[in-house]
């Protein structure tokens, strides 16, 4: 060929004498997992502590119940007079109020649980973004969350009215943050858990105490010992306010656990964050925050099983921490694919038959005493009653004048509505002045309506 045919040929060779037109590659998107399994345990949890709600009238209402139920709802209603409690009880009174709000109505204890289970929901869901901060895997988060929002235990205890719930979510609010490197915001909401629940005060001391010694925090090496051993003496100091008689940090509402299922209860505790201790050492500071908390459980103190059932929910946190490290194990170790599935269809098994099973059980036959006292007594009649029958008493429009306290002095012809709550200390009355009764009456009670009790025939 001559040499421009070959010179053209060579520049035609070129890729700088084509013009290419460039297609923009889509990059290929996948289904958002994480947030389907999200949404899978935010309906699964919703669900149960929906359920919960259905059957929290199998339960009697303890007297230290009542009455916070009876200070949440004058919060709301002011023709109530206002029940006495300590600042950070009064506190939780509010914010109790104020989830009510959303909430549809209903008596006192009824709404104060469903309350409850409201707060309780929220908590549950907020340890999702804090575990998958904390590196768990998808799996394990969404085991460790459904676990926290279907276990029956924990749907007992926050069917309860106790004040606890209220400082979970606070914590839980602040671990969401703090995983987020939002550590002023995190320790607003941990403030707002401890002057809302003090026992709050002491897994943070001690997660406090744990960081110090083990180098986490960034403290001058000559500062980490002594911030360390302050932060235990105070953590010690806040669960002997707890447990001691006369302790102001003493809880004043809960529910009656029986003795066995709070060592029961301690016992898994105790398991479950130990292996996972050993599982993930980076993790323990977290885990030691759980130490307090059991030492209340074993020990309630005065306030018996409502100091147990405090612990129980402040430890609720620390446990999700726990059982989203131990799957993280089995999901390692045990490599079958079909013995993982086996394994966590036989936990979603073990979960949820005992709330459907409750769920079924039949509701206590019984009524409110209300109705009767409005309508058959006299336009003069004082009555006697507690305070949460004073309460419904006054809502149905009884006149404020004629009720009294069981601790007023006796006046002649009164009726006294005597309501067998637990923790309630009652005198009975003679049969032949039992004028009506009820099995299940304000707060799932049995009550009764004791007449013409006068001091000439007490």
């Amino acid at each position: 060929a001559p040499p421009a045919a070959q010179d053209r040929a060579k520049r035609a060779a070129k890729p700088s004498e084509y013009v290419e037109p460039k297609v923009a590659r889509r990059p290929v998107r996948l289904p958002p997992v994480g947030l389907g399994a999200f949404l899978c345990v935010a309906v699964l949890t919703v669900a149960a502590h929906t359920l919960a709600a259905t059957f929290t009238s199998l339960w009697v209402a303890t007297a230290s119940e009542a009455r916070f139920a009876v200070a949440v709802l004058a919060v709301r209603d002011a023709t109530l007079a206002e029940v006495p409690l300590a600042p950070w009880d009064h506190l939780a009174a509010i914010q109790f109020a104020a989830v009510q709000l959303v909430l549809p109505g209903g008596d006192p204890v009824d709404a104060a649980r469903w309350a409850g289970l409201a707060l309780g929901t929220i908590a549950t869901l907020l340890m999702w973004p804090v575990l998958r901060g904390l590196g768990s895997s998808l799996n394990a988060t969404t085991i460790a969350v459904g676990t926290l929002g279907v276990a029956l235990p924990l749907l007992a205890l926050r069917s309860t009215v106790t004040t606890a719930v209220v400082g979970v979510v606070w914590l839980s609010v602040a671990a969401a943050l703090a995983v987020r490197d939002n550590i002023r915001a995190a320790g607003v909401a941990a403030l707002l858990a401890v002057v809302t629940v003090p026992l709050a005060a002491a897994p943070l001391l001690a997660l406090a105490a744990a960081v110090s010694f083990d180098g986490t925090a960034r403290l001058p090496g000559r500062l980490r010992k002594p911030v360390g051993i302050v932060a235990a003496l105070a953590a010690v100091a806040v669960v002997l306010a707890a447990i001691l008689p006369g302790g102001p940090f003493v809880a004043t509402t809960g529910p009656d656990i029986p003795t066995a299922i709070t060592l029961a209860g301690v016992a898994v505790v105790v398991v479950v964050v130990v292996l996972a201790g050993r599982a993930d050492s980076l993790l323990r500071p977290v885990l030691a925050a759980a130490a307090p908390l059991v030492v209340v459980g074993l020990f309630p103190g005065p306030s018996g099983s409502s100091g147990a059932a405090a612990a129980a929910l402040l430890v609720t946190p620390v446990v999700a921490v726990a059982i989203a490290i131990a799957s993280d194990q089995v999901q390692h170790r045990v490599r079958r694919r079909t013995l993982r599935v086996v394994m966590a269809f036989a936990l979603a098994a073990l979960l949820a038959v005992p709330v459907s099973v409750a769920a079924g059980w039949p509701t206590p036959a019984g009524g409110s005493l209300t109705g009767w006292v409005t309508s058959q007594t006299g336009p003069t009649t004082v009555v006697v009653a507690d305070a949460l029958d004073r309460a419904e008493l006054r809502t149905a429009g009884f006149p404020a004048a004629r009720l009294r306290t069981p601790t007023d002095p006796a006046v002649s012809g009164e009726l006294q509505l005597i309501a067998q709550r637990p923790g309630a200390a009652v005198v009975p009355c003679p049969p032949e002045a039992v004028l009506a009764s009820t099995p299940s009456g304000s707060g799932g009670a049995p009550a009764i309506v004791c007449g013409a009790i006068t001091p000439a025939t007490a």
